[in-house]
């Protein structure tokens, strides 16, 4: 995995051209998967990876809750409460993020 300059120095190699390794051009694949750009080939592997540390964090916030109040009803409150805000409130940052763009509306929350 390394990368040589003409001037002989090396280079280790970038995120893109790791991922590149790790996803070759889909002609194996099928015809559909061909027209993939960059983005949504990235996107097809990241977006699974995230859904296991959500589920993760999902369900030991529940199990959290649970040694806390030892009610399945506030467990199920909370995990409720949690989808609605969720529900409520990605639209809004989506309209807000195509306006002003993504970074301006990712440093809300209070990141610097």
């Amino acid at each position: 995995g390394t990368i040589r300059k003409p001037c002989g120095l090396v280079q280790s190699p970038t995120l893109r051209q790791l991922f590149a390794l790790m996803m070759p051009t889909p002609r194996a694949c099928c015809s559909s998967c061909a027209s993939l750009n960059w983005n949504a080939r990235l996107a097809l592997i990241v977006s699974p990876i995230n859904m296991v540390g959500v589920g993760l964090t999902e369900s030991t916030m529940a199990a959290f809750a649970f040694l806390i109040t030892r009610s399945n009803f506030l467990v199920g409150l909370s995990s409720t409460v949690s989808g609605l805000a969720l529900l409520l409130v990605a639209p809004c940052a989506g309209c807000l993020a195509d306006r002003v763009g993504r970074q301006a509306v990712l440093r809300l929350p209070g990141a610097p």
